[in-house]
């Protein structure tokens, strides 16, 4: 699925035994820039605490995705810090 300017894509994966897909991020050249899991985990990693109903692009090219939760809607952007860290913000 790719970006509205095209500079991106998103691919799912599917690893045998995990319960659910990855997400990958790449550019255009197909460098990985993120990867993660298509939903939010506990910190430690272990357990799934929301699936992601929905991921699509902004229309300046950053990844959302949505999740329902307690019948609230939320919607998250995928975010890079300073640091080079990539983050899920509400």
């Amino acid at each position: 699925m790719f970006s509205p300017s095209r500079k991106y894509y998103l691919a799912y994966e599917q690893p045998d035994g995990q319960d659910g897909p990855t997400l990958k991020l790449y550019d255009n050249e197909g460098n990985q820039l993120w990867k993660g899991f298509d939903g939010l985990l506990s910190k430690d990693g272990m357990y799934v605490i929301a699936d992601f109903d929905r991921v699509s692009w902004t229309a300046d090219d950053k990844l959302a995705a949505e999740y329902e939760q307690a019948n609230k809607l939320h919607r998250l952007v995928l975010i890079r810090n300073s640091a080079g860290h990539w983050n899920w913000q509400e």
